[in-house]
């Protein structure tokens, strides 16, 4: 009986690091369970709403992902207030022509596709994605863009997975940015 009695004066400590060892495990599993190293993911960053980034994911990742590569992670830039140097190791985005001019130095030369490339000195830095004169574009049904702007799909010129395009890595980034292309 007194070692019950003992046991339960000092319920509150044991309770306190059950709960303190729940979160921990729980930041593990989200953390590492969850997530991969960025050899074994391509992440997209988009500078449009994305009403469920989990769509679009599942969307993405509809067909068999390319060789070495374990997940598709797609993020609105309103995901950078919580780690501001995360777009910069993006492989992916898609901006708004207003804000081309920004990252311009932070985008990949592309081959050319059509009219309605992203041309700077010659060299094309993006593919439209959504055009504002006729309101159509690929992945509207998982992007809500501005009505107003062109949007472009861009390549970061450091990219691990553009490797026809910037000479390292794989070619992951490449067929993503085909895929979304292809997306309603």
């Amino acid at each position: 009986m007194r070692i019950f009695k003992r046991i339960l004066s000092q319920l509150h400590r044991y309770v306190f690091w059950a709960i303190l060892s729940t979160i921990f495990w729980a930041w593990i599993f989200w953390a590492f369970v969850t997530d991969t190293l960025p050899r074994n993911k391509v992440e997209l960053y988009a500078h449009a709403e994305i009403p469920s980034e989990r769509d679009m994911t599942v969307a993405l990742e509809a067909e068999p992902l390319p060789e070495g590569i374990r997940l598709i992670k797609v993020h609105s830039y309103s995901y950078v207030m919580f780690d501001s140097e995360t777009p910069t190791h993006a492989d992916l985005y898609i901006v708004s022509e207003s804000d081309v001019a920004e990252g311009v130095d932070g985008f990949g030369v592309m081959p050319a596709r059509n009219e309605g490339d992203l041309v700077r000195d010659g060299k094309v830095y993006g593919w439209r994605v959504y055009d504002a004169k006729t309101g159509e574009g690929c992945a509207s049904s998982y992007l809500t863009f501005d009505p107003n702007e062109n949007y472009y799909l861009c390549v970061n010129v450091n990219s691990k997975h553009a490797a026809a395009w910037n000479g390292s890595g794989d070619d992951a980034a490449i067929e993503i940015a085909g895929r979304i292309l292809e997306l309603p």
